[in-house]
């Protein structure tokens, strides 16, 4: 499932923004009622933007790479995002050494931020 609704600001091998609006279909079934949805998603949304970011600069085309999420650190949650809200989903590539990248990111709604954290990723050719 993809947690990325549309992408901007891109800078190869540098930075990325991903946007994503938190719907129904993104809100725990169990509590009808409940309009916060899971703080993972933000974190997912990041990594799913970092995934983009490392496609889009090495000029893959879709499916020619699998990134593969192989740690997190520093991971906070500051708030739950909610039905309606707009997730910004900003990330930074902080380090590339051959096959495994390093990221920071931040979500914030209206400005705020409800997560961030660090991460490890390395991408696995299709081929």
């Amino acid at each position: 499932m993809l947690f990325v609704d549309s992408a901007e600001g891109f800078l190869p091998f540098q930075a990325l923004v991903g946007w994503r609006h938190i719907r129904e279909a993104d809100l725990p079934h169990s509590k009808p009622a409940c309009d916060v949805a899971p703080g993972w998603l933000a974190l997912e949304g990041l990594a799913q933007t970092a995934a983009i970011l490392v496609a889009k600069s090495a000029g893959h085309p879709p499916g020619q790479s699998l990134p593969v999420i192989t740690g997190i650190e520093h991971c906070r949650f500051r708030a739950a995002p909610r039905r309606g809200d707009m997730l910004r989903l900003r990330v930074r590539l902080l380090k590339r050494r051959r096959h495994l990248l390093m990221f920071s990111g931040v979500a914030t709604v209206n400005g705020a931020m409800i997560a961030s954290g660090r991460f490890s990723a390395t991408h696995l050719g299709t081929d």
